[in-house]
């Protein structure tokens, strides 16, 4: 049995040395290391790691930190000894020796932590899960271009690419002659070779805008909106079948096919695009097509009988925050149904409070008013 005298750790503002090691030595490795387990909610072995008094405090096993003998203290015996981090799929995580001689300095120096300062497991990102800091999650910026992007000599993308090639000692290829630019103009926008007769007249043209008429009237063709809504319609997970063991057919599915590739042909705003899909049916002045945008609602897989109703109602709600996070946000928060995301910065709590905007109960899906009339024919349901 170990007997620990009671740790006095500073929660005071300390020399700027001090706090430029805490921040740059300590927090990083109990960021990393412990704050995943050592939450003030659910702490394990009730030990809290993410502020000074829970520190101060210990846990279940009394003090961690020892003030009188800061070698002694129970945190290092722990760490040094490899008990923590615990074992992970029979393999150990005990800490290397330059992190452990981190926790030893900071610990002989009084356990310093800077006033008010509140650990985060996401905060930051490592390189065992993403931060609020990853680049995807920040503002965008204005980029600062040299001046003959700026005076219109090259475009902004040609010296992003010519950048790159420099740095790579590459130089660029020959310009693409006016076939090769017919050619993949038409694919790229319409997804479809462009026929003799077409090609004929665009390369024996010498009409200076030859080139943005072709652009223009590609970008108006209809073939514009099935080209790219074929995108969309993978990322929200478009079928016309149930799938499972029946996989009956969804005989409107088609109508949200052709709502998105309307939606690309008429320049539908992106803001107006999620809104509808969302939440078309709660919108003002909405109508029968913002009903049926919100079939991306009602797109997954569907199975009639269940083995387990209950546990299924929640396999479907999985499918609605999957399918909207990872389509409108680029994240898959459905990890952290079950627990905080170990990648991205997702904690359980978010999971649910996203879940909570599809259902008005723990386990019933919102009683819609509309669900009897052209959202159901969306997907074909009963």
């Amino acid at each position: 049995m170990f007997i620990f005298c009671v740790a006095v750790v500073s929660a005071t503002a300390f020399g700027a040395d001090e706090a430029s090691f805490f921040e740059s030595e300590v927090a990083p490795i109990l960021i990393r290391r412990c704050v995943e387990c050592h939450q003030a909610s659910e702490a394990s072995s009730g030990l809290v790691l993410t502020n000074a008094n829970g520190v101060q405090k210990g846990g279940d096993s009394g003090p961690v930190i020892d003030s009188k003998a800061p070698g002694d203290s129970l945190l290092l015996e722990y760490v040094t000894e490899g008990i923590m981090p615990p074992e992970s799929r029979g393999k150990s995580q005990k800490l290397p020796d330059e992190e452990i001689a981190v926790l030893e300095k900071w610990i002989a120096g009084g356990a310093k932590w800077p006033a008010g300062r509140l650990l985060d497991l996401y905060e930051k990102t490592t390189d065992v899960r993403g931060g609020r800091d990853w680049w995807s999650l920040q503002p965008i910026a204005r980029q600062e271009f040299p001046e003959s992007v700026s005076s219109g000599e090259i475009h902004p993308i040609d010296y992003f690419i010519g950048e790159k090639l420099q740095q790579h000692k590459l130089t660029a290829a020959p310009e693409a002659t006016r076939n090769e630019l017919i050619r993949r103009v038409y694919d790229a926008v319409i997804g479809l070779p462009p026929t003799f007769e077409q090609r004929h007249v665009f390369t024996s043209t010498d009409s200076p805008d030859a080139w943005e008429k072709l652009v223009d009237e590609l970008l108006a063709s209809n073939h514009f909106g099935e080209r790219w809504a074929r995108h969309w319609l993978d990322v929200v997970r478009f079928a016309e079948t149930s799938g499972y063991e029946r996989d009956q057919e969804k005989p409107y599915a088609w109508k949200y096919r052709d709502w998105v590739v309307d939606s690309f042909n008429n320049d539908r705003p992106y803001d107006e695009f999620i809104l509808h899909q969302l939440a078309g049916d709660e919108i003002e002045q909405g109508d029968e097509k913002s009903l049926i945008a919100t079939g991306f609602l009602r797109l997954g897989t569907w199975n009639d009988e269940p083995n387990d109703p209950q546990d299924y109602k929640f396999d479907r709600l999985e499918d609605l925050v999957h399918s909207t996070s990872s389509a409108f946000l680029g994240m898959t928060v459905k990890c952290a149904r079950c627990h905080d995301h170990k990648f991205d910065p997702i904690p359980q709590l978010d999971y649910y409070r996203m879940a909570s905007t599809f259902w008005s109960g723990p386990i019933q899906p919102r009683d819609r008013k509309h669900l009897g009339g052209p959202t159901n024919e969306v997907l074909g349901v009963d």
